[in-house]
């Protein structure tokens, strides 16, 4: 489905939640004045994951995650820090995207991680989560 389909989709569900269902010509006209950005936009499950990874980095910076590294027929697994994680993948994302500032990703993955590090802060300043003094501002 192209983005003139959705929009024009988008148009036709607008109306009829109003009470006032369109013709899909009607539609289709329609979509031709809305522009691109009236369609919204989302960040997508891999911001939410960066942003787990800041809230974790926010909670519990000293705690480790396993790391697999495929390569060819071999894999390798060891144990980093979710502070070194958070590090490692922040500064990936910042060399991508300051490489090619057309590339979506990365912009995204640094919401999410901006995101989920709010809340983190959020929830531990809030008292909704106790962390028993290995949060980010107490190590």
């Amino acid at each position: 489905m192209t983005q003139h389909h959705t929009k024009a989709w988008r148009v036709r569900q607008i109306a009829a939640e109003k009470g006032e269902p369109v013709s899909a010509e009607e539609a289709e006209m329609l979509a031709e004045l809305l522009p691109d950005e009236a369609m919204g936009a989302s960040l997508g499950a891999s911001a939410i994951i960066t942003g787990l990874l800041a809230i974790s980095l926010v909670s519990a910076p000293k705690n480790e995650v396993q790391v697999l590294l495929l390569f060819l027929y071999r894999g390798v697994m060891w144990e980093l820090s979710i502070l070194t994680m958070s590090l490692i993948c922040g500064i990936m994302d910042l060399a991508k995207w300051l490489w090619d500032p057309q590339f979506s990703g990365p912009p995204a993955h640094l919401m999410g991680f901006v995101l989920g590090a709010g809340f983190g802060v959020v929830y531990l300043k809030q008292g909704w989560v106790d962390c028993e003094n290995w949060d980010l501002f107490a190590v």
